[in-house]
């Protein structure tokens, strides 16, 4: 009984230290966060929970746009972070140097050495965007537009022929459809990289 009573204690102590910790911490988000006065959903000024339950069931995309649709360009969906809709904000962030990319970035790094995507420092990442840079500017990808359309138009093709009910293409199972899409984006990486082509699709 005493054991009983004595966890009921703790239990109970926890409690009144617990609550009042986070009636403070959700005050200070609301209102005392360096952050608090940029528009959002209520839930996603207090937790990061919010922006990691919309990345679960695979809508955080859409749930974004709609807080943009309802609350403007710039928006906080999380505690300490702000997501901007605009072009001269994205020039702001992503091309000043005093910016740096999120730990997140490295944390979630699959190969050994850093890609394009996941390299933190500057340097090392504006070496790798110049040598892909090429490849991707605005000349060249008209250039490679005829070919692309081609593979589009052989994809549609191919995907009218395959059934004449709806294909479901959110789903990654071993049906033909999908086995096209793999191989045309394989060709078109192929025909864009190595400038030829194994004629998969075709």
């Amino acid at each position: 009984m005493d054991a009983l009573n004595f966890s009921a204690s703790i239990v109970a102590s926890s409690a009144y230290l617990l609550v009042p910790f986070l009636l403070l911490k959700v005050c200070y988000r609301l209102w005392l966060h360096p952050l608090h006065k940029y528009p959002g959903p209520l839930l996603g000024k207090l937790s990061n929970a919010y922006g990691g339950y919309h990345s679960l069931t695979k809508r955080h995309h859409l749930t974004t746009l709609k807080n943009h649709q309802r609350y403007g360009p710039v928006i906080r969906q999380g505690p300490n972070m702000l997501i901007f809709n605009s072009a001269t904000a994205l020039q702001d962030i992503y091309q000043n140097p005093r910016i740096s990319k999120s730990y997140a970035y490295e944390r979630s790094r699959l190969a050994p050495n850093p890609t394009l995507f996941d390299t933190m420092e500057t340097d090392q990442h504006r070496l790798k965007r110049k040598i892909l840079s090429q490849a991707t500017s605005e000349r060249w990808m008209r250039l490679f537009e005829p070919t692309m359309m081609e593979q589009v138009d052989i994809f549609l093709r191919e995907l009218m022929a395959s059934s004449l009910q709806p294909v479901n293409m959110m789903s990654r199972p071993k049906l033909r459809p999908c086995r096209k899409i793999e191989w045309s984006e394989g060709h078109v990486t192929e025909s864009r990289c190595l400038a030829s082509s194994w004629n998969q699709l075709s």
